[in-house]
């Protein structure tokens, strides 16, 4: 394959992903302010419906500061003119205006007016409604946050600095992260870390959709100069509630590795891999973000031959959009084509903050 598409991704460009990404990090646009909320109880609320997430509805009114958290349950009719991506439990998705009804039973039914047709769902199967902007760069939503931890008895310094944005769509999702790591001391060996991936989901029905990725890492602890992952694989969600999502993916990988001088193994190595992958993501007391990607990777051109990649958060919001995380990674290989080591393992801790449209 010639050069790998590492030698094309330098640091110096995730970091500069990186700098876009905090760039984006402003509040959406306002949409309507005439959307109408009615509660049970008869309270009537009149602004600009957020989104719907964990089982609450967020609505602003034009003379809050923030917006107000109601529980779903709880909420009579909702009427809106704007336009909403909506996810059901069954991992269908649809897009259109909503309204909300009692229809005489002890939950009501979500009205999904699209350009077609009108879908109608019990309100127990909705599992989020997202905003849908006119615009893409306006559509994008994620996270950005930086950490730095000093140590003054080994003299040893540590920043991280990360982010992710999604392009949610009815059909598909695009998401992109990157990060970096840099762990120095006076009397020791400085060691970085560098991830970008890219991933493309494509949803059909029930569940399943089609994942298409590709993944790099720079890893001195390794001794990699350069990894890069492309492949896909069939995926599935096997539990969505509004809540908690479980899915896997099962697939095949293409890898292509630069080891540094050091590892006695200068060239190139080119490797065919299976896939097994799962990724767990749980929300809790509306505060606290569980997220948790593990991958099997056992090789299919070098018999015997495993890696293990997990990446693991718990994010807790502090205020409104703004968090504190802490995360966990590793990479393993059983048999590295090097005198390498065999894993990279760190954990960091960081403020960040979250935007996007419904924030």
């Amino acid at each position: 394959m010639g050069k790998s598409f590492g030698a094309f991704v330098a640091p110096r460009y995730i970091v500069f992903i990186l700098v876009v990404l905090v760039s984006l990090a402003w509040p959406a646009l306002a949409k309507r302010k005439d959307d109408a909320v009615v509660m049970k109880n008869g309270d009537r609320i009149t602004g600009e419906i957020r989104k719907l997430q964990t089982g609450v509805l967020y609505v602003k009114p034009g003379y809050a500061l923030e917006p107000i958290a109601l529980n779903w349950s709880q909420v009579e009719r909702v009427e809106s003119q704007d336009i909403y991506l909506v996810v059901l439990t069954n991992g269908k998705r649809y897009t259109g205006t909503i309204q909300k009804v009692l229809t005489g039973q002890p939950a009501g039914e979500v009205a999904i007016k699209g350009e077609r047709e009108v879908i109608r769902v019990p309100e127990a199967a909705v599992v989020s409604i997202g905003p849908v902007e006119p615009s893409f760069w306006k559509q994008l939503k994620g996270a950005v946050d930086y950490g730095l931890s000093y140590q003054q008895g080994g003299d040893h310094t540590q920043s991280t600095l990360s982010g992710s944005v999604d392009y949610p769509q009815e059909h598909y999702l695009l998401h992109l992260d990157g990060s970096t790591v840099f762990s120095g001391q006076s009397r020791g060996t400085n060691t970085t870390r560098y991830t970008l991936d890219f991933d493309y989901n494509r949803y059909f029905t029930r569940n399943w959709y089609a994942a298409t990725m590709a993944n790099f890492l720079r890893s001195s602890q390794q001794d990699l100069t350069a990894r890069t992952t492309l492949g896909g694989g069939a995926g599935h969600d096997l539990v969505r509630t509004d809540r908690t999502n479980f899915s896997g993916v099962v697939g095949l990988v293409y890898d292509n590795e630069h080891y540094s001088d050091v590892s006695g193994q200068p060239a190139p190595t080119n490797s065919l891999e299976s896939l097994l992958a799962v990724n767990f993501n749980t929300y809790r007391f509306r505060t606290t973000q569980i997220n948790s990607q593990l991958a099997v990777l056992p090789s299919l051109t070098d018999a015997g031959r495993i890696r293990f990649v997990s990446n693991s958060y718990v994010m807790l919001e502090i205020v409104h959009n703004l968090f504190w995380k802490l995360s966990v990674y590793e990479n393993y290989d059983s048999r590295p084509p090097t005198s390498a080591p065999k894993n990279d393992f760190g954990v960091t801790t960081s403020f960040g903050w979250k935007f996007g449209p419904g924030r």
